[in-house]
């Protein structure tokens, strides 16, 4: 975001100078570099590849379940010990459960809402 706002700032600015007015120029702010966990990224990564064999029952999402977590675990190298990939996975699958199942009940309210 702060990148954007710099890159606007410093194209007005360059409007401005084209036009002959005398401003200073915007101040670059300091970029931290962001802190990225390796192990995070492959974990989010496995999710990715499990979820989709995710099974559905009338629309709705089924939770995950730890046959399909062995399947990805037999044919990669995981990055933590099984236990806690495990709970990591089924961590981010109640993530995912929760928001699909807002978004179903927000759609049949929606419905409802219609044939009123």
């Amino acid at each position: 975001m702060r990148i954007a706002l710099y890159e606007t700032d410093l194209a007005a600015w360059e409007a401005r100078k084209l036009q002959g007015e005398d401003a200073p120029p915007p101040k670059k702010p300091n970029f931290d570099p962001p802190n990225h966990d390796f192990g995070a990224h492959l974990i989010l990564r496995a999710f990715n590849v499990i979820v989709r064999a995710r099974r559905y029952e009338n629309c709705a999402p089924l939770p995950l379940c730890i046959e399909d977590i062995q399947a990805y675990a037999g044919s990669y190298d995981l990055p933590v010990e099984m236990g806690l990939f495990i709970e990591c996975i089924f961590c981010l699958d109640d993530l995912a459960l929760e928001k699909a199942h807002k978004d179903l009940e927000r759609e049949a309210a929606r419905a409802r809402a219609r044939k009123r």
